[in-house]
């Protein structure tokens, strides 16, 4: 791990022109795009091949890891949602399972993900060039992982950056939604 030069985009970013502001999209774009073709079946959730980190997931949840599909991280986001009030959510429970698999499909396979991607998660260096740090919650997710976990963040609001998110990852509202959802009973 190396310290980076520059600041954050979260200090940045209001005050950018609209011709910074894409140079720093298709950095992204590139970014992503490199990191998603490390995806490897032989590699699952976290990067440290331990139980999944991130947006959703605290260190004490009742979810094994890591899997090697996206059935087993469903599954888990399940059990997690039951463990908060199992005699009151134990039928709701047998809905969501069947419900959620179908809901958050991706494509099956698993992609390398940052999975906390957002203003503050970015700095610009002084040279122009973009720095993603904070790779503490990476590791293997769903194909829409990244885009939910970037929305879902929540963090910047309040400028332009959500208009630029589509620029560089894929949309899957649908599975913002859904997660959102689940993310209301925490």
């Amino acid at each position: 791990m190396d310290r980076v030069a520059g600041q954050t985009l979260d200090k940045l970013w209001n005050g950018l022109s609209a011709a910074q502001k894409l140079e720093i999209v298709q950095q992204l774009k590139e970014s992503i795009d490199a990191i998603r073709s490390l995806s490897d079946s032989e590699f699952s959730d976290s990067i440290a091949n331990t139980k999944p980190r991130g947006f959703l997931f605290d260190f004490d949840e009742p979810i094994d890891g890591p899997s090697d599909t996206e059935e087993p991280l469903v599954n888990g986001l399940v059990d997690m949602h039951l463990a908060e009030d199992p005699e009151r959510r134990q039928y709701e429970a047998g809905y969501d399972r069947k419900s959620l698999m179908k809901k958050l499909k991706g494509d099956g396979r698993l992609f390398f993900t940052h999975c906390d991607l957002h203003l503050k998660k970015i700095m610009l260096q002084p040279d122009g060039r973009i720095a993603i740090i904070d790779w503490a919650a990476a590791g293997w997710y769903p194909v829409y992982w990244e885009y939910v976990a970037a929305i879902g963040a929540r963090v910047g609001w309040n400028k332009d950056w959500y208009s630029h998110i589509n620029l560089f990852l894929d949309e899957y509202p649908n599975h913002y939604l859904w997660m959102n959802g689940l993310l209301m009973y925490r």
